[in-house]
């Protein structure tokens, strides 16, 4: 038996009655979509609805519709039931010419579908309808929605009012709220409720639409302040553009919705007075917000243990090649450059041969690496990344007394250049170990049959030494017993080269991943356990090394002498 056929079987056993896609106007279902409805009892109420599934591959739950006459028998029998509904949207679609409201059940984004069990599967769905159903009917319980589920009243009201269902992108620059695409629309007010007061939505529709008259009631109601200053700003108006609405952004406990209408902007007193009475009739149109906020969005996606991430440090980068470029991206979006200074160095212009690589496109090619990622990193970010530096500076150029100057929480090289890995080792081991930042190099050994990481840290080797010149030196190469692949020629030793070396795409990444795994291990547990990390390319098999503690080195400069004879 086909899927379909099963679906259907266990639908059939479950009561369920099919009804013909052809009467559902303006669906677009078709012919693999399976339709059927049921009636159900909810206390001494009989109650239809409709089960529609787009298709037999079971890979969403289907959408559950009543008609508008069921609404309205529900209505007439249960007063307290007023639009906005919570969780009830209208909805374009219609059966036999009576219009359809889809129930918003939660179930979408918080339950996995067990496709290999059907009649679970239908049992799940009904007892999140019936649940819904309850609280619709139970006045107490519809009033506590009401009370609890703010976004869900503004999803319904923009349904019921946005005949185009568009919401507002906003994006606010320090305390100025404004749309991502401003193309003839007039400046938002801002009007902060009392997060102690509850709205009431249950007055707002009056025969059906919502007027500026009863919105305005409905914010007096709500928070007599807030309704003071919408009214100087409604009596004070100046708009842009004289034809297109007013825009009013409500927040309320940080959860916000957008409000548009006409509204008279005529200066004269006594026909301002005349024309004011015309536009109290004028219809509102509510609106879902998206607020583009990127330091949200970050913190949003950090785990619990490093929940701040990079907010708040220091943080300088040197190298924007095929690592470097993955490198800074990643640490953006860990915090970097938000609250606290993000400085980048490299000297290159990106040219046509970096492109297969690097994270930079075609449309910065000719332009330097820095001034490039610049432009880049402040479109990602909808330019609120503030505290961006990138210079067109070589390495060569900073001292440690600049960092003495400047101190920084971290140092990440990402250069690949075992030169530069020694002489930032160098400027870091000039400075006092109460001022030394931690340091970071990542590398691509070889051709990309691996990448690696070394984590310098301050308190570690003031311990028990440890630096990245215990891996070896750019006079003699890795040292044998900390290679990441065995039986290696001299030439081949030295691991990381300034030079061309050729590697697929995978290997910036792969080397950014390292790398920013092990800044959020420090940022969890205040250090990195491994400071000598690797990653293999998939291809490549043979023996392996595993992440390692690297202590002092009798060979190191700087570590060897003063620890190596004590440990």
């Amino acid at each position: 038996m086909s899927h379909r056929n099963k679906i259907i079987e266990k639908l059939s056993y479950h009561q369920y009655e099919p009804i013909s896609f052809h009467d559902l106007k303006y669906s677009q279902l078709n012919h693999e979509s399976i339709c059927y409805k049921k009636e159900i009892l909810v206390g001494d109420t009989k109650i239809e609805y409709f089960l529609i599934f787009p298709n037999s591959a079971l890979l969403e739950f289907p959408k559950i519709y009543i008609t508008e006459k069921q609404l309205l028998l529900l209505q007439e029998a249960f007063p307290h039931i007023t639009q906005p509904i919570p969780h009830l949207q209208k909805r374009q679609i219609s059966y036999l010419d009576n219009q359809l409201y889809y129930v918003c059940y939660f179930m979408e984004n918080s339950q996995i579908i067990p496709r290999n069990n059907l009649g679970k599967f239908i049992l799940t769905i009904e007892r999140y309808v019936m649940s819904f159903f309850v609280k619709l009917l139970d006045k107490n319980q519809y009033i506590q929605e009401y009370s609890e589920d703010f976004l869900g009243l503004v999803i319904v009201l923009s349904d019921l009012t946005n005949d185009k269902n568009h919401s507002w992108c906003i994006i606010k620059n320090e305390e100025k709220y404004n749309f991502l695409y401003l193309k003839n629309k007039n400046d938002i007010f801002y009007l902060q409720a009392n997060d102690q007061d509850n709205p009431n939505f249950s007055e707002l529709f009056k025969n059906g639409k919502v007027t500026v008259q009863s919105f305005l009631d409905f914010i007096l109601k709500w928070d007599s302040s807030a309704y003071k200053k919408l009214a100087e700003h409604l009596n004070h108006i100046n708009k842009k553009h004289k034809k297109e609405p007013i825009n009013i952004l409500i927040n309320w406990k940080n959860k916000l919705m957008g409000v548009s209408f006409e509204w008279n902007d005529y200066q004269g007193k006594v026909l301002r007075n005349f024309l004011d009475k015309q536009y109290l009739t004028k219809k509102v149109v509510f609106y879902t917000v998206n607020l583009i906020d990127f330091k949200a969005s970050i913190l949003r996606n950090l785990p619990s243990k490093s929940q701040n991430g990079l907010l708040g440090k220091k943080v300088f980068q040197v190298g924007l090649g095929a690592v470097g470029g993955y490198m800074a991206d990643s640490l953006i979006k860990i915090g970097a450059g938000i609250d606290d200074e993000f400085t980048i160095i490299d000297n290159d212009i990106l040219s046509i041969d970096n492109i297969g690589r690097h994270l930079l496109g075609i449309e910065y090619i000719g332009k330097s690496k820095s001034q490039a990622f610049k432009e880049y990193a402040q479109r990602q970010t909808f330019n609120q990344i503030q505290k961006l530096n990138t210079k067109d500076n070589n390495i060569s150029d900073y001292n440690f007394q600049y960092f003495m100057d400047n101190p920084v929480d971290l140092i990440v090289d990402a250069t690949g250049s075992i030169e530069v890995q020694e002489y930032l080792n160098e400027l870091v081991q000039q400075m006092p170990l109460e001022s030394r930042p931690n340091l970071l190099h990542l590398w691509i050994f070889g051709n990309g049959e691996c990448v690696q990481g070394f984590w310098h840290d301050v308190k570690l080797q003031d311990h028990q030494g440890g630096c990245i010149q215990c891996l070896g030196t750019s006079a003699n190469g890795l040292f044998e017993s900390t290679l990441p692949i065995r039986n290696l020629n001299k030439e081949q030793r030295f691991g990381v080269c300034s030079a061309f070396t050729p590697y697929a795409v995978s290997g910036g990444m792969m080397a950014s991943s390292l790398g920013i795994n092990m800044i959020l291990e420090w940022l969890e547990t205040g250090m990195v356990k491994n400071n000598y990390q690797t990653r293999y390319n998939s291809e490549y098999q043979n023996e392996k090394i595993n992440d390692m503690l690297i202590m002092a080195d009798v060979n190191c400069p700087y570590c060897g002498e003063k620890y190596a004879k004590s440990i």
